[in-house]
């Protein structure tokens, strides 16, 4: 269950905080920011609101910066319990574990884990992980034998998630020029 504003927004861009918390577990005051169109200061002014009214709780740090939430710490455990069981959580949990391995060994694994896991999934999860920076090459895949990775960046229990974001790209200097919201 979120906590709402007793106020419902007043304008568009407090429309789009809100709507922006809601999709969101978890989030800094920056993200906020960049995410949404309006100024730092509007911004801020209705984050502060929903602060000072119980809405947007603290919910832990990052460095100097607070992470904030309007989600209930129920929800954001059923939310993270149900990421943990899903295809990429089962296959996460197994290569947190086992740190070197095959997409084989992972297979293996998973027999008769609760959840299902196609072994072209694993493969291709390893596949995206490599490319994120997660995992590192050991050998590659040859005719008679698969490939092994190593696990270099283990960020924590939840599993890293591909997600498709619109993105502006300039094509005169060849480069990403906004994406929205830096924080997922």
């Amino acid at each position: 269950m979120m906590r709402e504003p007793v106020t419902p927004p007043a304008n568009d861009l407090q429309k789009e905080v809100l709507a922006f918390l809601r999709t969101h577990l978890q989030v800094k005051r920056e993200d906020v920011r960049q995410a949404c169109s309006g100024s730092n200061n509007c911004i801020n002014v209705y984050l502060g609101a929903l602060y000072a009214e119980g809405v947007l709780q603290a919910c832990g740090r990052d460095g100097r910066e607070t992470i904030y939430t309007i989600h209930e710490a129920e929800d954001i455990a059923a939310i993270t319990a149900e990421r943990r069981t899903s295809p990429e959580g089962a296959i996460w949990r197994s290569i947190r574990i086992m740190r070197e391995f095959s997409p084989s060994d992972i297979e293996a694994a998973l027999i008769g884990a609760e959840t299902a896991v196609d072994p072209r999934k694993i493969q291709t999860y390893c596949s995206l992980l490599v490319r994120a920076g997660y995992l590192r090459v050991l050998r590659r895949a040859g005719k008679v034998r698969p490939a092994r990775y190593r696990l270099i960046r283990d960020t924590g229990p939840l599993p890293p998630k591909e997600k498709r974001l619109p993105v502006v790209i300039d094509g005169n200097e060849d480069r990403i020029v906004f994406a929205k919201g830096e924080r997922l």
